[in-house]
């Protein structure tokens, strides 16, 4: 293949896209849905911080649904479920901070499956780049909200 060869079958790939793609609109919701839950002082510098995350997870899906398409696939992912979280901006945080650390290991794996595809490669590290951001963000909103909460 004059792109690279794939360290799997090109269906392979595309089932993992697809899981991505799933992961990616529940980590879109999330975002969404614990917005409207947030409570506090500090509510509205989250909620537009959160605001631009759930606008980048939406592009990064689009990016995702366009790769299955490329490769001949149907990027339909069925019904989603936000993960339950208490009514507290902590646990909203460590929602969303799992939902972003699995993003990372789907991202990983892409990585992995990609093999000598290059552009599968990179796609797959931009993705993890971005969920790494993310990652970094909550943390720091996870830090900052345990001062005020103190």
């Amino acid at each position: 293949c004059r792109e690279g060869r794939f360290a799997v079958s090109g269906e392979e790939v595309a089932r993992h896209l697809t899981k991505f793609l799933r992961a990616k609109y529940v980590i879109g919701a999330a975002y969404r849905s614990l917005s409207d839950r947030i409570r506090g002082p500090w509510r509205d510098s989250i909620v537009g911080h959160w605001a631009e995350h759930a606008s980048e997870e939406r592009k990064a899906a689009y990016d995702i649904a366009m790769r299955i398409i490329a490769m001949g696939g149907d990027p339909q992912v069925g019904a989603l479920v936000v993960p339950p979280c208490s009514p507290d901006v902590q646990s909203f945080i460590g929602c969303l901070l799992e939902l972003e650390l699995s993003a990372i290991e789907n991202g990983r794996e892409l990585v992995r499956l990609a093999g000598d595809n290059t552009a599968m490669k990179v796609f797959g590290e931009n993705l993890v780049l971005q969920d790494t951001q993310h990652a970094d963000d909550l943390r720091r909103w996870q830090q900052e909200c345990a001062v005020v909460l103190r």
